[in-house]
């Protein structure tokens, strides 16, 4: 299927200030394709305005009984290939079906980087008042299942050589990787045999100075 890196950061605290802090950071210069400051944009429909400063009012203002938000970066392997507006729309009413609820949610496309990703904010409470939990085995794998379901839908499944082009990138990557966690599940001990690894992990290592 299509790859998807999805993170969730679960927030408390002053949510005020927070999602003022984070919505400034989403929304800085320099992040659309054109260079242009992230624009917000949330689900399609005749109830619900597209202008940024509207969805941005909706998100800060206070809801009786809201304890916490979620934060969330959806990262497509081949993001610069989709529509990342529609797919997140999309992405967002299958999560929506999932939970069986009316989410607040919006999200701002960001091209900064050599992977395009969303960052999306839900609210802790529903449009019904009702209070939003993900239950952890969602967090840790329903909601990347979603995006990748979608993803494999809009791109067509990866092959085999998509696979390898993915690894060979991953060799001289300054983050945590699919080889770096390969590595890990061969290491005895906290030693590793190269003769146990394939050709990825052992230039991953190579590139480490391992």
């Amino acid at each position: 299927s299509g790859r998807v890196i999805v993170k969730v950061r679960y927030v408390q605290g002053d949510l005020a200030t927070s999602s003022r802090l984070h919505l400034a950071y989403v929304e800085r210069e320099g992040v659309e394709r054109d260079g242009t400051p992230g624009r917000l944009y949330t689900r399609e429909g005749p109830d619900q305005s597209q202008d940024p400063d509207v969805i941005r009012e909706e998100m800060q203002r206070p809801i009786e009984g809201e304890k916490h938000q979620f934060r969330m970066i959806v990262a497509p392997e081949d993001g610069a290939e989709l529509d990342l507006t529609a797919y997140m729309r999309s992405y967002m009413a299958r999560v929506e079906r999932d939970m069986k609820q009316r989410l607040i949610w919006a999200a701002v496309n960001h091209y900064d980087t050599d992977q395009p990703h969303a960052h999306l904010i839900v609210r802790g409470v529903d449009r019904d008042g009702a209070e939003v939990r993900f239950q952890r085995a969602y967090i840790q794998r329903g909601l990347r299942h979603r995006a990748q379901e979608l993803a494999t839908e809009e791109l067509g499944p990866r092959t085999r050589l998509d696979h390898e082009r993915q690894l060979a990138k991953e060799v001289h990557q300054g983050r945590l990787t699919s080889l770096d966690r390969r590595i890990g599940k061969r290491a005895v001990d906290g030693v590793v045999c190269a003769a146990d690894l394939g050709v990825y992990e052992r230039e991953r290592m190579r590139a480490a100075g391992v």
